[in-house]
């Protein structure tokens, strides 16, 4: 039996939340979008110093952190043709700021 990754490779970039790969503009557009979403409340909360506001920004943050691993590094990093447990690298400060600069700018296979 085919595997899942086989699949979507046969039948193109499996749907447009969770693709197989992505390119660079589209890589570029999710992470204006994220930004969009998940920025706004954290300034509201910072602004109110409300402590359970900050909280419920902090998950929303982290829900957006897991967000961007799966709708954007992982398939930009197949996109590329990389092993994509090279995903969490983007935890590390300092080479986060590296590699999303490379994995906007490298070209994809």
């Amino acid at each position: 039996m085919a595997s899942r990754s086989d699949i979507y490779k046969k039948h193109g970039s499996g749907n447009i939340v969770f693709p197989y790969a992505i390119g660079r503009i589209e890589y570029v557009l999710r992470n204006v979008v994220l930004l969009m979403i998940f920025l706004p409340p954290k300034m509201i909360a910072e602004k109110l110093d409300n402590p359970i506001l900050i909280l419920t920004c902090a998950v929303l943050l982290f829900a957006g952190l897991i967000a961007a691993f799966w709708f954007q590094i992982i398939p930009r990093l197949r996109d590329l043709g990389w092993n994509t447990k090279l995903a969490w690298l983007m935890l590390i400060l300092g080479v986060n700021v590296i590699m999303g600069i490379g994995l906007f700018a490298l070209p994809g296979k």
